[in-house]
């Protein structure tokens, strides 16, 4: 019985994705008519000479490129769910050198969330890679869930292996601290009022034991942050992890009411647990965008199906 429930779970995942994905084909149609012109219908990872323009979303090498249209759908998948759908598409350019390769992503968003405190959440959006040897299109297509655990051996049925996947967080909060510093209680509350920290008792590096986050050496409670984007891996709900390695950059600006992400990484960090894209082949990547001020956090976002990218030669 539990090696059944187990399959039966990963083909109901499986069924989820094609599902999503029949969706995401009609969606994208009134997506591609209501968008602007300038759409393109497929998403090209375009060869640009020299540094790619990571740090500044307004670039000429972005704009000048076509935006490939992504359709989100709301994720209903698993709890906790989101019942509205509060960015129904994302523009998507991508551009390669090589050796690095960057997502330029756009969507409207007239609220600029950029701040956590309790019941505050912040504008965020990811990208989502598969992990494979050999990664291609044309191969077996991972879960569009964040993968999946592998499904250990029983009743004589062989163990079934995981499906891994890469993902690159942009936060709108993170992108806060890397341009201005590191927010601290008091920029939050600035009514709050203490007589005495443990830094000013017990010095800098002995007060570390009363910030448990950072003493674990958790990313989300670093003092000091250098980039914007967390590089994280996952198979499958409840397995997301921050990576060790993290090589991911970008950045991020709101203007005129839409956000403009840039989000690069090297295409092959000879790190065998992240994704590889190789120029001249296909590479399915995927979105997730969330927004602050419709309450988005955790799975409470919207998500676009795999969509397969030509990476030009």
């Amino acid at each position: 019985m539990t090696t059944e429930r187990n399959v039966d779970r990963r083909s109901f995942l499986r069924g989820a994705g094609a599902v999503a994905a029949g969706a995401v084909a009609a969606v994208g149609v009134a997506a591609l008519v209501s968008s602007r012109a300038g759409a393109t219908d497929q998403l090209i990872a375009r060869r640009h000479e020299g540094d790619l323009p990571v740090d500044d979303p307004d670039n000429e090498a972005w704009l000048s490129l076509d935006h490939f249209v992504a359709p989100l759908l709301m994720q209903q998948v698993a709890p906790p769910q989101v019942s509205e759908l509060a960015v129904p598409e994302l523009w998507v350019r991508a551009l390669h050198n090589g050796t690095d390769i960057a997502f330029h992503i756009e969507w409207g968003d007239a609220v600029v969330n950029d701040i956590e405190q309790m019941s505050r959440f912040r504008d965020a959006v990811a990208v989502q890679l598969p992990v494979a040897d050999e990664p291609d299109a044309a191969a077996p297509q991972t879960s569009i869930t964040m993968g999946l655990a592998p499904i250990p051996a029983a009743g004589g049925q062989p163990e079934t292996p995981g499906q891994v996947v890469h993902i690159l967080h942009w936060k709108a909060s993170w992108q806060w601290d890397v341009d201005h510093g590191r927010r601290t209680v008091k920029d939050i509350f600035p009514n709050m009022h203490n007589d005495v920290t443990p830094e000013g008792l017990l010095g800098e590096a002995n007060s570390v034991v009363f910030y448990p986050g950072v003493f674990a050496g958790n990313s989300l409670s670093a003092r000091e942050r250098t980039s914007p984007i967390e590089e994280l891996t996952a198979a499958g709900f409840g397995s997301l992890t921050t990576h060790e390695q993290q090589l991911a950059t970008g950045r991020g600006v709101n203007e005129r009411g839409r956000w403009r992400v840039v989000i690069a990484m090297p295409m092959d960090s000879g790190d065998r647990s992240k994704a590889r894209v190789r120029p001249g082949a296909r590479a399915p990547v995927a979105f997730a965008v969330w927004d602050g001020a419709k309450q988005n956090r955790g799975a409470r976002k919207q998500y676009a199906d795999w969509v397969p990218m030509e990476v030009e030669a």
